[in-house]
């Protein structure tokens, strides 16, 4: 699918979710998400929490002006064998459940946003894209992205589903 690259900044509300964090190499990375998500499912379960929303994985320690700067080649071998701070989440639905594993996991900022479609491992172009727009418009870009994967819960087949990012801007 071959959409326009449109950028914007939004004002983001609260997310309630529950989160499990690992690192890995990037190869690991799918199978580590899909560890934990059905690791946050389970206490989902048992904990009477009902999903609200996408599934997400926030990625910790972006370094932007890499991005903006390396050749696509360099920034596939570096993402290739880095290990990558990670962090799987769900929204959910907390309804005054004071004891549960649902938290405020981000929000109330205001997020740069942009949406890569197709296969998520394809998603380096849109982060250079977006780093690359940031630079130029003069916005400061915060240490982590999130993606949230609105397409593969929607169904759409993941080779072509739609991802949207979020990057928080940075406070001056």
């Amino acid at each position: 699918m071959s959409e326009e690259f449109q950028i914007q900044t939004i004002d983001a509300p609260d997310v309630i979710a529950v989160e499990k964090s690992f690192e890995a190499g990037a190869f690991s990375v799918p199978k580590n998400l899909a560890a934990s998500y059905a690791s946050i499912k389970e206490i989902m379960s048992n904990e009477g929490l009902a999903q609200e929303g996408s599934p997400y994985a926030k990625y910790l320690d972006l370094k932007w002006d890499e991005v903006r700067t390396k050749s696509m080649f360099m920034l596939m071998v570096s993402t290739m064998f880095q290990k990558h701070k990670v962090v799987a989440g769900i929204p959910v639905r907390a309804d005054g459940n004071e004891t549960s594993s649902a938290q405020t996991c981000f929000g109330e900022k205001k997020y740069l946003k942009f949406s890569h479609f197709g296969p998520v491992t394809n998603s380096l172009a849109s982060y250079k894209k977006a780093a690359i727009w940031a630079h130029d418009n003069n916005v400061k870009l915060g240490t982590f992205s999130v993606e949230s994967y609105v397409g593969v819960q929607r169904g759409e087949d993941p080779k072509a589903a739609e991802t949207e990012i979020f990057i928080p801007l940075a406070r001056s």
